[in-house]
């Protein structure tokens, strides 16, 4: 008897951890953790990217029932962030009207905003271009970041967008002569404001702010300008 007693008891023990691991197992597969993700690096041949594989690094910016325009990830003090120009955003910003897109249209909210600089459209007089805002995503593991470049660049570019709900790219050259903001000679649709301008070995070096009128490209020399990022970064580091 001691005998059958011990073979039940073993196998109730067994019962018991069988349920334990379809119990809590189940609860892990239920709720997954999201992956990690890393900080990435510059890395060469953006250029040499096709249409379709810089899609994966383009946000669209939904305000509901508003408009859409372009977004872009990139990392901040080891966290990612959102980058976007201000005039994407209505002067009363509700978090609650803001949703995030990828290329694999997964959806993401918006948990916070961090920084929002100055509008270009509404001053057009002010000083070196802080025409951004940066927002918190509510679910950052389904977004592709792009590291930035920190200094003023010139040199070839491409510049993803989803302008006016299509997606496009453009190609082209960025430069500066002041400490305004630099000069592009892409012209892109209209929507395609906040959308990354990314060098050669794929960083963030500005983010596509305005295009200039048709009839004025031959005077003015450039088609459209971009909010510098190291403009971006200083003001940052100021506030």
């Amino acid at each position: 008897m001691p005998i059958e007693t011990g073979k039940i008891a073993v196998r109730a023990q067994c019962v018991l951890t069988l349920l334990a691991i379809l119990i809590f197992g189940n609860a892990c597969i239920s709720q997954p953790v999201p992956p990690a993700i890393s900080e990435p690096f510059p890395q060469r041949g953006f250029c040499d990217l096709s249409d379709e594989e810089l899609r994966k690094f383009v946000i669209e910016l939904n305000i509901i029932g508003v408009s859409s325009s372009t977004a872009v990830a990139t990392f901040l003090g080891g966290e990612l962030f959102i980058l976007t120009n201000r005039h994407n955003l209505p002067d009363q910003v509700t978090l609650e009207t803001i949703k995030l897109r990828n290329n694999k249209y997964q959806y993401s909210n918006v948990d916070g905003i961090i920084k929002l600089g100055r509008d270009y459209a509404l001053e057009k007089g002010l000083g070196p271009a802080r025409d951004y805002a940066m927002l918190v995503p509510s679910k950052p593991n389904i977004f592709q970041p792009l590291p930035l470049h920190f200094d003023r660049y010139t040199g070839e570019v491409v510049i993803p967008s989803y302008a006016a709900r299509l997606y496009e790219v453009g190609r082209g050259r960025q430069w500066h002569t002041d400490d305004l903001f630099d000069r592009l000679d892409v012209w892109l649709e209209k929507g395609a404001s906040g959308a990354p301008v990314i060098t050669c070995n794929g960083e963030i070096a500005g983010l596509y702010t305005a295009l200039v009128r048709p009839e004025d490209f031959e005077r003015a020399g450039f088609k459209a300008i971009s909010t510098p990022i190291s403009t971006i970064i200083s003001d940052l580091r100021d506030k």
